[in-house]
């Protein structure tokens, strides 16, 4: 599924990564994995966002649903920024500076998702919530 087959196993150990690589930045060998690094994470967000832009959304999870893919837009921009550091290294630190906070708002939407889910009394034993949330974690999508 989405989550734990593209987002979870690398969104935990991305920071940690990331952090290593800005350590290299600025030498040749630094720039080379960044860009690599990032890019292959950018090419994965790329798939992450098509498969969430083709799930059927319940009505209630439709604001849920849009930060969800504006969360991976912007950091599928931070990722191309930072992968393009050796054409605009300004770009790439201020891509970097933000990428933290970047990660953070994952927090702040699963919290949203809980709050929604008490707040819209959501039966989460309706056909319709169970078949949104299998399209999130069926390991076979």
């Amino acid at each position: 599924g989405i989550i734990e087959k593209d987002v979870l196993p690398e969104l935990f150990t991305e920071p940690f990564e990331a952090k290593r690589l800005v350590a290299e930045f600025g030498t040749e060998k630094g720039m080379e994995e960044i860009k690599v690094f990032f890019l292959s994470r950018a090419a994965r967000n790329d798939k992450i966002i098509k498969k969430l832009i083709a799930l059927d959304v319940p009505k209630g999870f439709v604001d849920f649903h849009k930060k969800g893919v504006a969360f991976f837009k912007s950091l599928n921009y931070q990722y191309q920024s930072i992968s393009e550091a050796d054409k605009d290294p300004v770009k790439a630190l201020i891509a970097l500076n933000n990428l933290q906070d970047t990660y953070l708002q994952s927090q702040y939407i699963l919290s949203d998702l809980a709050g929604m889910i008490k707040k819209l009394d959501i039966d989460i034993e309706s056909k319709e919530f169970k078949s949104f949330i299998l399209q999130l974690y069926d390991p076979t999508l």
